[in-house]
């Protein structure tokens, strides 16, 4: 990969990290602003309870606030935020232009990194609220007020977010990030310094509510280094072809010539367009994160109130269950960028499948038998993160039932498999091999080679989303694994998956 496309790819990942850590926190006002409507004359204990037990669920948080009327007033962590309680954002010149426009917007806003009254520093994201019959100091109507997170600016734009992806490739770069205010960059720096900021070699937009932040990459190593690692392999290379050169006819040379072109171009162009999608995707998959779980976090506010009927409760729990459905699908994005975080654990990966079968015996019907056969294996120990692994066996059988209309078979078979080290020595890779055959339609050559294209589907308009197999070919990869697919029309398909043994991804 070259330098500048492993910059893109890290940088998108850490912009991937840094949206993730911030819009579980910007949900926060969000579900306040929803406890203020629910209840109006809300007591003090009731909003310490409720703030509270939203704190915490997200890490990172300094405070949650509410400003009746512009005036901060209910406040979590009353001890470290007490000079703060009072504090009139109206009558602040430091504040008074972005709240007024706020509430002349009725836009969520996100400031800073900001110096505070309380002291330390924080990113501020504040939320008017509006309420019908309300009167204002303010002149303008309904506004109740401000729901506010004031969130830890360490935890989201620190050394400790930001540092770790500098040095994770062979090429270390430093990060910078512009846009104080959201301003993007027009703004004032908020991460790193100047000077790397001038040099960037790319850099990428990170949306927020109104705004923008921009974060860019400078590489450490010189550029004359750079010219020295591309010129040592280019001489060798000219070498070589120089000897193949004067083996071919001219007419050769140029046929030979034109189809490496083609050749070249094809998957030029493939792997830009993977590239492209893997990172529409991702904002997607955040974007869509973002605005679930706000709903789901208004959602809970609806449920506290226990004056609901049956009605209303059954229908707020079918909410949130489709609500769980839509954060399952924003993972099935994030596994095809590969931006999904992963816990991995050592399990063995028989025993996995087993537990994960009894879920999906049921569900595919009596007309379809799974089978699993492990018998001969001692030792088929891995290292993956159970849950998505789980969600990817539950993938590959929908797959299968999908092919099988009338009915038919899926086996599941694991087997220990060894293959030479990629550095070419004589020692043998110790790897977990897991088929899953299926005795269904098949498929045709043409759908075979398009089948891990994201979105590419041949179901009928709102039956398949196309990211099936493509998440499970993420979650496979991310685990430091390979997949492959074969099949013929008629007869059924088999997938190949191999994963490293717990043994030899350990040492």
């Amino acid at each position: 990969m070259d330098r500048q496309r492993q910059l893109t790819n890290q940088l998108s990942a850490t912009r991937a990290r840094i949206e993730l850590s911030l819009f579980n926190k910007l949900s926060l006002p969000i579900a306040l602003a929803s406890f203020v409507k629910s209840n109006r004359d809300f007591t003090e204990a009731e909003f310490e309870r409720f703030a509270t037990a939203l704190e915490e669920r997200v890490p990172g948080v300094l405070s949650l606030q509410l400003a009746p009327d512009a005036v901060v007033t209910y406040i979590t962590n009353k001890e470290q935020n007490a000079k703060a309680i009072g504090h009139d954002l109206v009558a602040d010149p430091n504040r008074v232009k972005e709240v007024l426009d706020s509430i002349s917007r009725n836009e969520f806003i996100v400031a800073g990194p900001l110096t505070l009254i309380q002291g330390g520093s924080a990113i501020i994201a504040r939320l008017p609220i509006f309420l019908e019959g309300v009167t204002s100091r303010t002149g303008i109507e309904n506004f109740w007020g401000f729901a506010t997170v004031l969130v830890s600016a360490d935890a989201v734009l620190g050394p400790d977010l930001l540092g770790r992806f500098e040095t994770e490739k062979s090429d270390p770069f430093r990060i910078s990030v512009r846009g104080k205010h959201g301003r993007g960059e027009s703004g004032d720096m908020v991460f790193g310094t100047e000077e790397d900021w001038d040099r960037r070699d790319g850099s990428l937009e990170i949306l927020l509510p109104n705004g923008s932040w921009v974060i860019g990459g400078t590489f450490l190593a010189h550029p004359s280094n750079w010219l020295l690692l591309i010129l040592a392999p280019m001489v060798t290379g000219v070498a070589v072809f120089i000897g193949f050169y004067m083996t071919l006819s001219a007419q050769e040379r140029l046929i030979q010539a034109t189809k490496d072109n083609a050749k070249l171009q094809a998957e030029m162009l493939d792997r830009e367009k993977s590239l492209a999608l893997s990172m529409i995707s991702s904002g997607v998959a955040h974007e869509f994160n973002n605005l679930l779980m706000a709903i789901s976090s208004t959602v809970d506010v609806i449920k506290l109130d226990d004056t609901l009927s049956e009605q209303t409760l059954e229908d707020v729990s079918l909410l949130k269950g489709e609500t769980k459905r839509g954060q399952r699908l924003t993972q099935q994005l994030l596994a095809y960028s590969r931006e999904m975080e992963l816990s991995p654990q050592t399990v063995k990966l028989s025993q996995l499948i087993a537990q994960t079968l009894i879920m999906a015996r049921p569900m595919v019907g009596a007309s379809i038998t799974i089978e699993l056969k492990s018998d001969d294996v001692s030792d088929d120990e891995v290292r993956l993160d159970v849950a998505e692994f789980k969600g990817a066996l539950l993938n590959l059988v929908r797959n299968a039932q999908d092919a099988m209309p009338t009915g038919g078979t899926i086996a599941f078979s694991v087997a220990g498999a060894t293959r030479r080290t990629t550095s070419g020595d004589e020692k043998n890779e110790n790897w977990v091999e897991l088929l899953v055959v299926d005795t269904g339609v098949g498929m045709s050559q043409e759908v075979l080679s398009n089948v891990l294209v994201p979105f590419y589907t041949t179901k009928e308009v709102g039956k398949g989303t196309g990211l099936g197999l493509p998440m499970v070919a993420g979650v496979v990869e991310a685990s430091k694994g390979e997949l492959s697919i074969s099949s013929i029309e008629g007869k059924g398909t088999t997938i190949r998956i191999l994963l490293p043994a717990a043994t030899a991804t350990l040492s």
